[in-house]
């Protein structure tokens, strides 16, 4: 899927001299954690810089807080890379997951992505390519599934309901990104913290008030292309999310406005 030039003995000077705080949020994920742990593996054989890896688990109501603990692979990654758990009794939507997490973090770049690894960590690598090999302090970078260069294995239904509320939101808000809802982002440390601490929108549209706020700011946002693959197992309803992401869009304009 991706690749790096990179060898485990690093002499890329950004790698050397930054962290990364991978954030994965988690909710009834009981059945994918092989996915995650092979996808961080692939991470800790690879990534020659620091690092460490925050899972959050969002009040989940499966086994997924027993599988994240009792998974082999996690366990000697732990050893290797400091891994935290965070965990909560009920379930407060991916944009708490992720606010928990970046508060957690101690990084001075956060990486967010999903747990089925849809985008692995290691695509970092591709990006590392299309940005001269580092990444700017005062920049968001963003995956986009929509960039010429991306290569997307998704249902046409999502497909479809992802361009229409892209299209909303372009109509409804500042924002000219044509994909704000793909969750590998990365964020620099103190940007991430002045974005997710007033953070109001806990659900699924989260990343619409994070980069409404961020375009605000003036803050610079880099849509980059990366491979998407759509695992068996969503949570999403693609009609009754995309239409409460709809009217979550327009209160985060009447806050934000």
């Amino acid at each position: 899927m991706t690749g790096n030039s990179y060898s485990n003995t690093s002499n890329n000077e950004w790698i050397d001299s930054n962290r990364i705080s991978l954030v994965i949020p988690c909710f009834n994920e009981a059945k994918r954690i092989d996915l995650l742990s092979h996808g961080l593996q692939k991470w800790k054989n690879n990534w020659p810089g620091k690092s460490e890896i925050i899972i959050v688990n969002d009040g989940s109501t499966d086994e997924t807080l027993v599988a994240i603990r009792q998974n082999k692979t996690l366990q000697k990654i732990q050893k290797q890379i400091p891994l935290k758990i965070i965990s909560y009794p009920d379930n407060r939507g991916k944009g708490y997951a992720l606010k928990k997490g970046v508060e957690a973090a101690g990084g001075n770049f956060i990486l967010t992505l999903d747990a089925d690894m849809a985008t692995p960590p290691i695509a970092l690598f591709d990006w590392l390519k299309k940005t001269n090999d580092r990444f700017d302090q005062n920049t968001i970078y963003i995956g986009s599934r929509v960039d010429p260069d991306s290569q997307v294995m998704q249902d046409r239904l999502r497909q479809a309901a992802g361009r229409i509320f892209n299209l909303f939101i372009r109509l409804l808000t500042p924002l000219k990104i044509r994909d704000t809802q793909n969750g590998f982002k990365l964020y620099p440390k103190k940007i991430a913290d002045d974005l997710f601490v007033p953070l109001q929108t806990m659900g699924w549209a989260h990343d619409v008030e994070i980069l409404y706020r961020a375009t605000l700011q003036n803050i610079h946002i880099v849509p980059l292309p990366l491979i998407s693959e759509t695992i068996p197992g969503t949570k999403i309803n693609v009609l009754k999310d995309s239409l409460m992401m709809f009217i979550q869009v327009l209160k985060i304009r009447k806050i934000l406005r």
